[in-house]
């Protein structure tokens, strides 16, 4: 089964964002996130609903292009039930696979919604 899409959020430097409801969590397949630009920092908000405790995993990436891929997976720590996960900043140096995506893998029986943000860029 394919992987269902995250909806991009972008904060934008000096103005608001509103807590944006998340998308549903597809455990079975895992979600992914499409990055649009090597340089972006991106930021996993997840939440977790089910029972137990339960952990998520950003893949490492596929070198070339995440030149960082050697670094490994990201694996969070346990996230209690109805706790809320802020995770990163990630880069795409780390976690770019080779089709632009970065994927995102959620423990067996995890249920919740997840959402990234994308980091504005400094000079």
């Amino acid at each position: 089964m394919p992987r269902d899409l995250l909806t991009r959020r972008a904060f934008v430097a000096n103005a608001f964002l509103a807590d944006p409801t998340g998308d549903a969590v597809t455990q079975a397949n895992g979600n992914y996130i499409a990055s649009r630009d090597k340089s972006e920092q991106i930021i996993v908000r997840v939440t977790q609903t089910a029972a137990a405790a339960k952990t998520i995993t950003i893949k490492k990436g596929v070198n070339p292009p995440a030149l960082a891929a050697g670094q490994g997976d990201f694996v969070s720590a346990p996230l209690a039930q109805n706790a809320v996960g802020w995770y990163g900043p990630f880069t795409s140096s780390r976690f770019l696979q080779d089709n632009g995506q970065i994927l995102i893998d959620y423990e067996a029986g995890f249920t919740g919604s997840a959402t990234y943000f994308v980091l504005p860029k400094t000079t």
